[in-house]
């Protein structure tokens, strides 16, 4: 199929989905043209890379004033801040230009920043006489996350931003999930909260549950693979993007209330945070205490980092959508300890393929219980990377895109409730 991939920021291998999609259809012979953006040098050579693989890319840059002012213009109006912070002119014309010219079968468009750019290429397709299908893949609930940000969130201006957001995203989201042929999610969970907002705000479901389907992460098994390190007697890592909130926060309660009450038990035990953009609290805390935190920053590869750890910890507070740091850990066979909120999503059971706490106590006291048994840590390693390997298959997951591009269903009642 000849595919219209429209992705909000360049699609990097920390953006998960939309790297190992575009990787995955591309290896099964579709012609795909990339409309994107890119904000860095590092980003604009990796859309190069995109281009030498035989993908045909155009990008605009989106520079930070352009989302500043895309946000101010969007402050008094009904419209989310998140559904403009990428929109650019230039790429906006180039997407157009390409309906135009072009005979796509399908229009992929990523996340609630990409969804105005979705509602263009409807409008562009309609005025040049195509039909066109565009599939919405949403990803995660936002006006969820910001429900829960607003009220858990350790950082003020996050709090602040979510509350501000919260009743617009809702509006937009719940208007939004009505307009495309598909809209995409990766838990049943989010799509529960796609249903009853649309109950709520427009008072029909019965569209949205037509038209919203499950499709879950996967997995890149060949690349989260243990590397050659030698693996260290007491250490916790926790892995993300550490500029986002939802990590700040849970980077924050491990720190402050779960570590403190494994250094009574296991006071040789250190926090490993691996991931770019930390916040300065968290680079004081380091400073603070280098015996027992580390905290890295951006890293060329987060692999060597996860395989000298002990165990992997996962202690989120809030957030939506699958904890992808949990699955490759996993397949890194690493052991997994996760608070609750973190495990929600998968459909797996405490002691089986991971620990789960509840509280800061629970949660410790699983951090101690695998820190000091070696075998129940070589237990969950295995069982972890057998779940994983059997569940989270990207090739699943483009499969299902597949049949979506082509205006087919496929069944998805077990998409994220594997046995």
């Amino acid at each position: 199929m000849k595919l219209l991939f429209i992705i909000p920021y360049a699609p990097t291998r920390i953006r998960t989905r939309s790297y190992n999609l575009l990787q995955e259809l591309h290896a099964r012979g579709h012609a795909i043209t990339l409309a994107t953006l890119w904000s860095t040098p590092n980003e604009l050579d990796a859309l190069t890379q995109w281009q030498s693989q035989g993908i045909h890319v155009v990008s605009a840059k989106l520079p930070r004033h352009r989302s500043l002012r895309n946000a101010l213009r969007a402050l008094p109006t009904k419209t989310p801040l998140q559904a403009v912070y990428s929109w650019e002119p230039t790429l906006a014309s180039q997407i157009s230009a390409l309906v135009a010219q072009e005979n796509f079968d399908a229009c992929h468009v990523e996340h609630l920043r990409g969804a105005l750019y979705g509602t263009l290429v409807q409008r562009a397709a309609t005025q040049h006489g195509k039909s066109l299908r565009v599939i919405w893949d949403s990803v995660d609930c936002i006006s969820t996350l910001f429900e829960q940000t607003a009220t858990s969130s350790q950082s003020f201006s996050s709090r602040s931003t979510a509350r501000l957001e919260e009743s617009r995203t809702r509006t937009f989201e719940a208007k939004m999930a009505e307009c495309f042929d598909a809209t995409t999610v990766v838990t049943s969970a989010e799509r529960a909260a796609f249903c009853k907002l649309s109950e709520t705000m427009r008072g029909n479901s019965a569209l949205v549950k037509q038209r919203m389907h499950v499709v879950p992460n996967g997995v890149d098994m060949n690349y989260f693979t243990r590397v050659d390190v030698p693996r260290d007697p007491a250490t916790i890592v926790f892995s993300g993007k550490m500029s986002y909130h939802a990590n700040f926060t849970a980077a924050t309660f491990l720190i402050d209330e779960i570590m403190p009450l494994v250094w009574q038990l296991v006071p040789n035990a250190q926090v490993l945070i691996v991931g770019q953009n930390p916040h300065a609290s968290l680079l004081r805390r380091a400073q603070e205490n280098p015996t027992h935190i580390q905290v890295t920053g951006a890293v060329p590869d987060m692999r060597p980092h996860l395989s000298r750890a002990t165990v992997a910890c996962a202690p989120m507070v809030y957030g939506v959508g699958v904890q992808n740091k949990i699955l490759e850990a996993m397949a890194m066979q690493i052991p997994v300890i996760a608070s609750q909120h973190a495990a929600a999503a998968l459909p797996i059971a405490d002691g089986r393929e991971l620990l789960i706490g509840t509280d800061a106590a629970s949660i410790s006291a699983q951090l101690i219980r695998a820190l000091q048994d070696s075998t129940l840590r070589a237990d969950l390693a295995q069982r972890g990377y057998a779940f994983v390997a059997q569940n989270y298959r990207w090739q699943d997951s483009a499969e299902k895109f597949e049949h979506l591009y082509q205006g087919k269903r496929f069944d998805d009642s077990r998409s994220d409730t594997h046995a």
